[in-house]
């Protein structure tokens, strides 16, 4: 009995450390959280984030697939850091202060592959793989793997596969989701959702989603365009740059305006109208301006994101 135990308390001991997340900078609809809320937005019960999902416009697909484009954002945009450098430096003047940081949601390459922070629009397909392998050696030269791997919901939900130190290597998948929500990595390039569609990446890049029975979009490596599975050709979200600022809020330092296929052949378009981007600034300030969004559609009807300032 005594030597079952030491075997139990060794192989705990051993075991991988996983990331702990601090549930106030949780973006996203966590699985099997408690929320509360409509069909624009879902309020968390237990960090009280709100989630802002607005469909602006879907297409029905063949099989079990669906391709809809929404605006996203989140009341949990800001986190504090503090500047290493600065605080290693004793004759920096800044030295530890901390200082508001948005929260980026991962780097889209719709976006020009940019950081991604406040209101934005995008796919339900718009899924980030994220794998992080980095190495570091003592005065010894014993060196020190540390990985982490995660999926990223287009709310900004993050689906952790794991994540742990080790002196061999970087472990590598497959991955099972540790959130019980069912997302399986089977290689680098596949992630399989629990009804069998698959999301296929080039460089992590969405290339493909495909259903269990071999219906499938397709997204071109160049344009970012999707062919859906009826054969339409969807412009990426949101859209190309236009100095018209007509009907656009005071305020609004840039606007883009974004053509999809409309219905019997013909287009859609919104234009969406941009607020200045967030900046770093300093923790003890009260007021924490985030990124605002604006969507006009050809027929007036708008909806506009105000600025959040809830940390």
């Amino acid at each position: 009995m005594k030597l079952l135990l030491v075997v139990v308390a060794v192989a705990l001991l051993c075991g991988p450390v996983f990331a702990q997340t601090n549930v106030n900078e949780e973006q996203g609809m966590k699985p099997y959280d408690s929320w509360h809320g409509g069909d624009l937005d879902s309020v968390s019960m237990t960090n009280g984030g709100m989630v802002l999902h607005i469909p602006l416009v879907s297409y029905p697909q063949r099989g079990n697939l669906d391709l809809g484009f929404s605006v996203y954002s989140n009341t949990k945009q800001w986190y504090t850091r503090v500047n290493q450098v600065e605080c290693a430096n004793p004759n920096d003047p800044n030295g530890c202060t901390p200082f508001w940081e948005p929260i980026q949601r991962g780097k889209q390459p719709q976006f020009g592959s940019v950081p991604v922070d406040g209101a934005r629009v995008t796919s339900n397909l718009d899924w980030l793989p994220d794998y992080e392998c980095n190495s570091t050696s003592d005065l010894e030269g014993n060196v020190l793997y540390t990985w982490s791997a995660s999926f990223t919901a287009p709310d900004g939900n993050i689906h952790q596969f794991g994540s742990s130190n080790s002196p061999y290597n970087c472990a590598g998948p497959p991955f099972r989701a540790l959130d019980a929500s069912g997302i399986f990595q089977s290689d680098v390039n596949n992630i399989i959702m629990p009804n069998g569609t698959r999301f296929t990446f080039s460089s992590n890049a969405l290339s493909a989603v495909t259903d269990a029975n071999g219906n499938r979009i397709t997204v071109d490596i160049n344009s970012l365009a999707y062919t859906d599975t009826l054969g339409r050709v969807i412009a990426p979200p949101p859209g190309t740059a236009t100095s018209d600022l007509s009907n656009c809020p005071s305020g609004t330092a840039t606007a883009k305006i974004w053509s999809v296929p409309g219905l019997s052949g013909g287009t859609r378009t919104f234009k969406f109208c941009y607020s200045p981007p967030c900046s770093v600034i300093p923790a003890s300030l009260a007021a924490r301006p985030s990124r605002r969004i604006m969507v006009l559609q050809a027929n007036c009807s708008a909806w506009c994101i105000p600025p959040t300032t809830s940390a």
